[in-house]
């Protein structure tokens, strides 16, 4: 059963992930910090919805994945 899935960073890690989630049929909202990498993440479909914030993201999410750097 596909539900709806939070990807928080959406470079390489977060990015494949939601590319993963996507093709299995799972409703992937994505957050970055980084506004040209989510704006890539979408275009490239890798993620379906962008969350202006973390709190928007993981609303109603079924998983959340984070995906950042150490430190950040």
């Amino acid at each position: 059963m596909a539900g709806r899935v939070a990807v928080v960073g959406t470079g390489l890690i977060g990015g494949s992930v939601g590319f993963a989630l996507t093709a299995r049929g799972f409703e992937v909202v994505g957050f970055d910090r980084d506004t040209e990498c989510l704006a890539r993440a979408k275009q490239l479909g890798a993620i379906g919805e962008v969350a202006a914030s973390i709190d928007d993201a993981v609303a109603g999410a079924d998983l959340v994945f984070v995906a950042v750097p150490v430190g950040a």
